[in-house]
């Protein structure tokens, strides 16, 4: 298969991106406060430029384009970092996949909001950088490319959201199945990838160890599937914000809402209040 139709499968239309008030970056935050969005999603939408983020994008941008075409997405780039780490990024997608573009799917979108109650398809869900679909060895593996300095583990619940969004989409359109909320979802997972194997990695030029990996079982998605629906619940039945179901955690100091939060103002003289932690940063 030549390049040009590679491309032509895994490029999104150039219209502006669907925007998912539950996503997968998210994720670690929601699970700790599931509550922490409602109102007002736009509250945490801040469309100041930002240079870090502006420079995230150009390299996802560059990885993408190095690992379907190779050297020539170099051309006019004078950024050696961003170039090393492009190469980085297409060679790990490579080895995962074993070296056949086609099990490997880039910059797709997942949606799987009506699975959890939510009338608007587009609510929950989000794009994944990459995923190695392979049917032959029964493997879903997530990549994620990260050029930022923040040390990200693969453990990080984002990748497993993705792995579930796609679980769930295949559901859909290759089993005509449509498995509602945590029993039927998990009875559905056990049922077609119970003899499946699944990875997390994170490809992180900037970090010491660059490229690391974490291959969670059946029961750690299934596991995630209930810690997803308990926190769902308490966001759906809450109706407001509500600072009882809220934990203090790594994303407090950035959360517009932490200075009404009891949880995080009962905390206001621990170290682990408003305090910024590397680890829990995605």
């Amino acid at each position: 298969m030549g390049n040009a139709i590679e491309r032509a499968t895994t490029e999104q239309p150039t219209t502006e991106r669907p925007h998912c008030i539950i996503s997968g970056s998210k994720m670690k935050q929601f699970l700790a406060c599931p509550t922490y969005l409602y109102v007002h999603p736009d509250d945490l939408v801040d469309d100041r430029p930002k240079t870090a983020a502006e420079e995230g994008e150009r390299a996802h941008d560059l990885a993408e384009r190095c690992f379907w075409d190779g050297e020539t997405a170099f051309k006019g780039c004078r950024n050696k970092r961003m170039m090393e780490g492009a190469r980085l990024y297409a060679q790990t997608l490579l080895a995962l996949s074993e070296g056949v573009k086609e099990n490997v799917h880039t910059e797709q979108f997942v949606t799987m909001g009506e699975h959890f109650g939510f009338f608007e398809t587009q609510f929950v869900g989000g794009y994944y950088d990459a995923m190695v679909i392979d049917e032959s060895r029964k493997l879903l593996h997530c990549a994620d490319y990260k050029f930022g300095f923040h040390v990200v583990e693969p453990t990080t619940p984002q990748l497993t959201f993705y792995i579930l969004a796609l679980i769930l989409q295949r559901a859909r359109e290759r089993y005509g199945v449509m498995p509602i909320w945590e029993e039927e979802i998990v009875a559905h997972i056990r049922e077609y990838y119970g003899d499946w194997h699944f990875g997390q990695t994170i490809v992180q030029p900037k970090r010491e160890e660059p490229v690391n990996t974490w291959e969670p079982t059946v029961d750690d998605i299934c596991d995630f599937v209930r810690a997803f629906c308990r926190a769902t619940m308490i966001y759906q039945d809450a109706g407001k914000f509500d600072d009882s179901t809220c934990h203090t955690n790594g994303y407090c100091k950035y959360c517009p809402k932490a200075r009404i939060c009891a949880q995080s103002a009962m905390r206001e003289d621990e170290a682990c209040a408003f305090t910024f932690d590397k680890e829990d940063v995605k």
